[in-house]
């Protein structure tokens, strides 16, 4: 078969008009859901501080260890039953008040260790301790939570007289 020059002009107007004719029937839409979630920033205040209270200097290393729930253990030469004259803030948890949206989780993220010092003398502050369940905690339905935070006290023998400070960091991220 032969294709007159005259010929090919039509077939594109050919092909528009095929296209041209489709169908109703032949489309289809649907509808997609756009969403998003705002929520309040965490707010932490602090509001007590870790407290490891007085004591003896010991004539060898141990360690005090202040629990969560308050509670006070010690080893080697660190005696915490004996009946010194502690300060009047006693000994005790960090204690923050933590804020959120209701009923989210979140993540407490605390230090290894830091060091608390007295002029250049200083004793190493270890295994902190939450009472979230392994760094994880949940608001309540008001969006409040109560963090305490515990840790222990490495105490070197014949620790330098003194009252030894510090700070550390606590950081709670929404999951």
């Amino acid at each position: 078969m032969k294709i007159r020059p005259s010929s090919l002009a039509v077939l594109p107007a050919l092909a528009l008009a095929q296209t041209a004719h489709a169908e109703p029937s032949n489309t289809a839409s649907v509808s997609g859901t756009a969403q998003a979630q705002v929520v309040d920033p965490t707010l932490i205040a602090l509001v007590d501080d870790l407290r490891f209270g007085a004591m003896l200097k010991p004539g060898t290393g141990g360690t005090l260890t202040i629990g969560t729930n308050g509670s006070v253990n010690t080893t080697g030469g660190v005696n915490g039953n004996i009946a010194i004259p502690q300060p009047a803030d006693g000994r005790g948890p960090a204690a923050f008040n933590v804020e959120g949206d209701g009923s989210l989780l979140f993540i407490v993220q605390v230090p290894t260790f830091v060091n608390i010092t007295n002029g250049s003398s200083s004793m190493r502050v270890d295994q902190f301790r939450t009472n979230t369940f392994f760094g994880i905690g949940l608001f309540n339905a008001q969006g409040e939570y109560d963090l305490n935070v515990g840790g222990r006290l490495n105490v070197n023998a014949d620790q330098e007289s003194g009252t030894y400070t510090g700070t550390f960091d606590v950081t709670v991220l929404y999951l």
